[in-house]
C-alpha cells in the first residue's frame, strides 16, 4: 500500500494581451496491490483531484478510481490490464511486454490526462535516432522535438493513446519497428486531432569503432469532431542517415542528415528540408 500526491502549476498571468490560461492540477491518492502468488497480482487506487483550469465542460475534476490484475507467467512475459474512471469517462489499459533471446516486444493502451509538453517529451517505444518535429500552424514555426508528435494548448489534454514497438537484436545489427496512434482531445476549445505514426530504424556495427543507423519514420495529423476544422490534414515522411564513432570512454561523435517531406491541406504548411547535423557528445 502506498499514499501519493500531485501537484502541477503553469501560470501565464504575465503574458501581456493573453486572456487567463493558468492551470492548476491537484490530486491525491491511495495505492494498493496483493500479490497472490508469484503469477498473478491484484492492483488499484482511489483519488480525489481539485482541478482548475479553462475547459468547455464544467465537470473538471472529482473522485476518481482504477482497479487491474498483473500475470507474469513466466520471467519473459508481463501482462497488465484493468479499467478506471475519472471526470473524462472511462480510463481502460492494457500493456504487454515480451523477451525472448534476442527479441523484444512491447504494446500498450492507455488513456490520460497530460500537457503538450509532457507528450513531446514521450520515447518510451521510439529509439532516440527517429527525429521528430513539430509545426505550429499560427506561427509556421517548426520546433525540433525528441517524443511525440502533438498539438499546441494551454490547458490539458485527454490523450488515448495505442502503442506498439518490435525489436531485434543480431550480433551486429539491431532492427527496430514502432508505430503509434493517438487521439488528443483538447479541453480548453475542443480542437482535436489524431496522430498517426509509423517508423523503422536498422544499427549495424561496421568496425570497432564506427556504427551506422538508417531509420525512415511515416506521420499523418487528420483532425477530429465539429471544432476542429480549423486543423489541417498533414503527412510527413522523414529518412535518416547517421554514422557514430567513439573518440574515447566518455566523448562521441555522431555524423547525421536528415530529409523532410510535409504535405499538407494548405499549401504554406508544406516543406521539405535537407539537414546535415554533427554532433559530439561529453559523458561525465
Amino acid at each position: 500500500w502506498g499514499l501519493q500526491a500531485d501537484y502541477s502549476n503553469i501560470d501565464y498571468s504575465e503574458r501581456t494581451g493573453q486572456p487567463d490560461s493558468n492551470s492548476e492540477l491537484k490530486s491525491a491518492q491511495v495505492n494498493l496491490a496483493y500479490q497472490f502468488n508469484r503469477f498473478w497480482q491484484v492492483n488499484g487506487y482511489v483519488g480525489e483531484e481539485w482541478n482548475d483550469f479553462v475547459s468547455l465542460s464544467d465537470e473538471i475534476d472529482g473522485d476518481y478510481w482504477d482497479a487491474g490484475i498483473r500475470w507474469t507467467p513466466n520471467s519473459r512475459i508481463s501482462v497488465d490490464a484493468g479499467t478506471a474512471d475519472r471526470f473524462f469517462g472511462s480510463t481502460p489499459l492494457f500493456s504487454i511486454q515480451y523477451y525472448h533471446k534476442r527479441s523484444t516486444l512491447n504494446a500498450s493502451y492507455r488513456k490520460s490526462l497530460t500537457y503538450d509538453r509532457n507528450i513531446r517529451t514521450l520515447d518510451d517505444f521510439f529509439p532516440e535516432d527517429f527525429p521528430l518535429f513539430l509545426f505550429d500552424p499560427e506561427t509556421g514555426e517548426t520546433i525540433p522535438l525528441t517524443g511525440a508528435p502533438t498539438t499546441i494548448s494551454n490547458s490539458p489534454i485527454v490523450d488515448e493513446r495505442f502503442q506498439l514497438a518490435y525489436s531485434y537484436q543480431g550480433r551486429r545489427s539491431t532492427l527496430s519497428v514502432a508505430a503509434s496512434q493517438s487521439e488528443q482531445k483538447r479541453l480548453e476549445d475542443g480542437r482535436d486531432a489524431a496522430f498517426k505514426r509509423v517508423a523503422f530504424s536498422l544499427n549495424r556495427s561496421l568496425s570497432s569503432n564506427w556504427s551506422a543507423t538508417g531509420s525512415i519514420s511515416w506521420d499523418e495529423r487528420e483532425p477530429l469532431g465539429e471544432r476542429s476544422e480549423v486543423i489541417n490534414s498533414s503527412e510527413t515522411w522523414r529518412f535518416r542517415l547517421s554514422a557514430d564513432r567513439p573518440v574515447n570512454d566518455g566523448i562521441n561523435f555522431r555524423l547525421s542528415y536528415l530529409f523532410t517531406d510535409r504535405q499538407s491541406e494548405r499549401k504554406t504548411q508544406e516543406y521539405q528540408e535537407n539537414r546535415i547535423t554533427a554532433t559530439l557528445r561529453f559523458t561525465f
